[in-house]
Formats: C-alpha cells, structure tokens, sequence
C-alpha cells in the first residue's frame, strides 16, 4: 500500500474537520444524489416473498426477453392485476 501525498493527507483533515463539526439535515439531505427514482410522492415500501427456483428462473428469463428487471416486470403484472 502505498503512502498518501500531503495534498492527500492535508485534503482528509479538512474533511475530518469538517465531520466533527457536525452536519445539518438540510446539507445531507442536499448531498443524497442519486440512488433509485422514488415510485411516486409517497415513497415506496419493500415487499418481500418466495418463489420457487423453477418461478424465479421463468421470471428473469421472461424479464430479459423483454429487456427489463425482475423487479418491473413484477410491478407491472401487480398493476394489471389491480387495474382488473
């Protein structure tokens, strides 16, 4: 491993410094870039469950045929079942 530079180690006291003096909500919330698209303005909640290997197996093949996720290609089939 090789030793940091003074500009390397000059750069992380600043930023040392910087975290002890504490960090407002507004500042990390302005920070959070980003991550996955939010569903809709009420957030999104996980649901979790089993699927056979066999299911799981049909489910990403099928979600690759038609170049999306596993996870989309569930949201969608949940919203045609409740548009119904």
């Amino acid at each position: 491993m090789r030793d940091f530079t003074d500009e390397e180690k000059a750069l992380f006291e600043a930023d040392a410094d910087e975290a002890e003096r504490g960090y407002g909500v507004d500042f990390l919330r302005e920070r959070v870039k980003g991550g996955r698209p939010p569903l809709d303005e009420d957030g999104a909640v996980i649901v979790q469950f089993r699927l056979s290997r066999k299911v799981l197996k049909e489910l990403d093949a099928r979600a690759q045929a038609r170049s999306t996720t596993r996870s989309d290609l569930l949201r969608s089939a949940v919203d045609g079942l409740l548009a119904a």
